[in-house]
């Protein structure tokens, strides 16, 4: 991925914003790793069809 922003938050008092419901094994996950990984996902899919651009 490229031209990637963080953002660092050091405050515990943040509330997660959760991405989706337990899954079967009683894990969820918080929005930001559930889209890091959907967009890991999509340009590896992209890779595999030389379409890397457009997943950016």
């Amino acid at each position: 991925m490229r031209n990637l922003i963080v953002m660092e938050d050091s405050s515990s008092d943040v509330t997660p914003l959760w991405a989706h419901g337990r899954n079967l094994s009683g894990q969820r996950h918080t929005l930001e790793e559930h889209l890091r990984g959907s967009a890991l996902l999509a340009e590896q899919f992209a890779t595999s069809i030389d379409a890397d651009e457009l997943a950016e």
